[in-house]
């Protein structure tokens, strides 16, 4: 089973991760912006370059914002399901190296992926879905 510091490190690992995607997204866009704005002074001197450059930077900037759309919206749900498993996985494989298989020693770490895996599906905030989760892991853990 999962003691609380290591469920207590997943969760700020979690929490990293998402800020991180949020933050790449805000990072690569401001970027964007000041390519635009170059584009732009160099539209006032010539004209015919910066058709083919506003072009261009509109280009990259669609697929750019294309490719960190993905990013921002796959990462989160991706990295829950690996520490999720991950923590099944480790709960099961614990109960089992033990002689007497008990349903309860995994039931912690069930019932908080559960409760995770429906608030993230429910309110599609992996913060909101992750908390509580621990909590419950948590609290069964003490009391089972």
């Amino acid at each position: 089973m999962i003691d609380t510091n290591t469920a207590l490190i997943y969760t700020v690992i979690m929490a990293l991760l998402i800020f991180l995607c949020r933050a790449f997204a805000f990072l690569f866009s401001g970027k964007l912006d000041v390519q635009k704005t170059n584009t732009i002074k160099t539209d006032t001197t010539n004209t015919n370059t910066t058709n083919t450059d506003t072009t261009h930077t509109d280009a990259s900037k669609t697929t750019m914002q294309k490719v960190l759309s993905f990013v921002e919206k796959a990462a989160p749900p991706v990295a829950m399901c690996v520490l999720t498993f991950n923590a099944i996985a480790l709960a099961l494989r614990e109960a089992l190296i033990r002689t007497n298989f008990d349903i309860l020693s995994i039931l912690p770490t069930i019932a908080a992926s559960l409760l995770t895996t429906l608030l993230y599906i429910w309110k599609r905030n992996p913060l909101i879905a992750i908390f509580p989760g621990v909590v419950v892991y948590m609290f069964l853990n003490r009391i089972l």
